[in-house]
């Protein structure tokens, strides 16, 4: 019986030292999963005392695990295709420390998104007698080296306008 255990925990052992860690290259990749928007539709926040949101998840990777500019700095970067301005003022979202995180790392960001409306960039649509826009948003990270990921697209959502 000891001989069987022995042979069982030199096994694992063994097996445990073939796994090796994951081979990433070191500029931050992004990719969209099998969930990226909450939903296709959100009312717009003009006027509203409760803002409608839609929560969007993209997946990462990055080979040296420095993920973030600073804990004050936004490394996270969400652009509205309507006119290319950026959405998002995350301060220190998305860093990774250091430690640990010498072997890559992967993992998941997701982010709220809040509605709005034509912005004066092109005359909403009309229907069903409401006025409706349609955004997608462009999104990529940057790491402290200096590395800028892939920019990776949403579907496009429906802002329904009040």
């Amino acid at each position: 019986m000891k001989v069987k255990f022995s042979l069982l925990v030199l096994v694992c052992v063994a097996m445990a030292q073939c796994v090796s860690p994951p081979d990433y290259p070191i500029e931050p990749r992004l990719s969209l999963g099998s969930r990226i928007l909450s939903k296709n539709t959100v009312l717009s926040d003009i006027g509203a005392s409760s803002r409608d949101s839609v929560l969007i998840t993209v997946e990462f990777t990055d080979g040296d695990g420095d993920i973030g500019l600073t804990k004050s700095d936004s490394s996270l970067y969400i652009i509205d295709t309507r006119d290319n301005s950026r959405i998002n003022d995350a301060r220190g979202l998305l860093y990774v420390p250091e430690q640990g995180a010498g072997n890559g790392i992967s993992g998941e960001i997701s982010m709220v998104v809040y509605g709005g409306c034509c912005r004066g960039i092109a005359p909403c649509t009309f229907q069903n007698d409401r006025a409706r826009d349609t955004v997608s948003y462009e999104i990529y990270i940057k790491d402290r080296a200096g590395h800028e990921s892939n920019r990776v697209k949403t579907p496009p959502i429906s802002i329904i306008c009040k």
